[in-house]
């Protein structure tokens, strides 16, 4: 048996705008994640996706309008990643 707990499956995670983390951040763009162990699951004390450094999908024309950017990110090629970062903290 697996012992591992999928972050997103914990209610101290908040995904914000969208449940995904990739372009779009639809359900179907979730394409990050991090799992871990039962042990240190109940240790989880908050979680999310950090986004302000992803512009969206590249065709995009304007800044997505579902989370805020950095200032300095004016299109595509200036965006941190296409994905957005999934956190946890862990009171351990």
């Amino acid at each position: 048996m697996l012992d591992a707990v999928d972050a997103y499956s914990l209610p101290v995670l908040d995904p914000g705008a969208g449940p995904g983390s990739f372009q779009s951040c639809s359900i179907r763009n979730r394409l990050d994640y991090i799992f871990v162990s039962r042990t240190f699951a109940g240790l989880v004390v908050n979680g999310g996706l950090e986004r302000r450094g992803l512009w969206g999908t590249p065709t995009n024309i304007n800044p997505p309008q579902d989370w805020e950017i950095y200032g300095d990110i004016e299109g595509p090629e200036d965006a941190a990643s296409d994905h957005a970062a999934i956190f946890v903290d862990i009171n351990v």
